[in-house]
């Protein structure tokens, strides 16, 4: 179900830019030639940076459903926040230490 989502929700941003990007094309006739050009380029770079976003897959199971990924945004919340209290005792076991 999510991968079918998103593979459609892809298909659509992919087909809406195939039908602006003839007028984008025509806009710098009727402009300054590189507005088309910088258009695109910040599309692309724009899209870069989001994708950084998009959670790591590698060797790991992708989900099915939504509640898949919900358990496993909890799960990591929840191994974050373990992380983040260890490391908060530390710190304060050491300024402990050193008073």
């Amino acid at each position: 179900m999510v991968r079918t989502v998103g593979l459609g929700s892809a298909e659509v941003c992919a087909l809406s830019g195939a039908i602006i990007a003839p007028f984008v094309r025509e806009m710098g006739k009727a402009s300054h030639p590189l507005v088309p050009q910088f258009i695109f380029g910040f599309l692309a770079v724009t899209a870069g940076f989001l994708s950084l976003l998009l959670p790591e897959t590698k060797n790991r199971s992708i989900p099915d459903t939504i509640r898949e990924a919900a358990h496993i945004s909890r799960k990591n919340v929840a191994k974050r926040e373990t992380e983040t209290i260890v490391v908060l005792k530390d710190l304060k076991s050491r300024s402990e230490s050193t008073d």
